[in-house]
């Protein structure tokens, strides 16, 4: 999903001198992104605002972020499959290593809480895998929209239901189509050859009679 991307644990230090943020408007979502200098330090959705100090976005700033709304408005419209900014998550260590599961999901595919729970170990539960998705600071650049509470189900996701499933339709719709796997075919079988391809035979017949 991204590149570029870093984790720190700066636990308890939420406030960063010489954050700026500006707000991304889209047909489909509003989107507040936060950066210093030209890092990506966080992205949240309209309710998640409320719950932050204000520190954390610093004063709005709609210049230099470019690069940055260029690529969110592509990868809504479907037209990137990837974002590549640079960017530095900040949370604990555990949180880290769910977000990194989450960063490896493939674009248009999903797991469950408790699939990472057991790759994890250590007697980790779904439940913890919930809250560190909760905790993430980057919402869709880290794609924790593609971890699910459970098969088909929406629910725990930090921006709400709906906006998850703006996400996954957006790359439901748009995920590459797998090339067709033709090692196992037996062309023997089909019988095929030019003489037996109508288009084939008239281009064959045609060059002969071009000949």
């Amino acid at each position: 999903m991204c590149a570029g991307i870093a984790f720190t644990d700066t636990t308890g230090q939420l406030s960063v001198p010489g954050r700026v943020h500006t707000v991304v408007h889209t047909r489909m979502l509003d989107i507040t992104v936060v950066r210093e200098a030209d890092t990506l330090v966080g992205v949240f959705f309209p309710d998640q605002i409320g719950e932050l100090p204000a520190d954390v976005l610093g004063e709005r700033v709609d210049d230099g972020f470019e690069t940055i709304v260029a690529q969110l408005e592509a990868y809504l419209a479907g037209y990137r499959l990837s974002l590549d900014v640079e960017m530095v998550a900040d949370g604990t260590a555990f949180e880290a290593a769910v977000w990194q599961a989450a960063v490896e999901i493939p674009y248009g595919e999903t797991r469950t809480w408790a699939e990472v729970a057991f790759d994890l170990g250590d007697g980790v539960t779904p439940d913890q895998v919930g809250a560190a998705l909760e905790a993430c600071p980057l919402s869709v650049f880290i794609p924790t929209h593609r971890l699910l509470r459970g098969t088909g189900d929406l629910g725990g996701y930090a921006g709400g239901s709906p906006r998850r499933n703006v996400l996954l339709v957006v790359e439901e719709r748009n995920r590459p189509v797998p090339p067709m796997d033709l090692s196992q075919v037996d062309w023997d079988d089909l019988n095929y050859s030019p003489a037996t391809s109508p288009v084939l035979s008239a281009r064959v017949s045609v060059a002969g009679v071009a000949a």
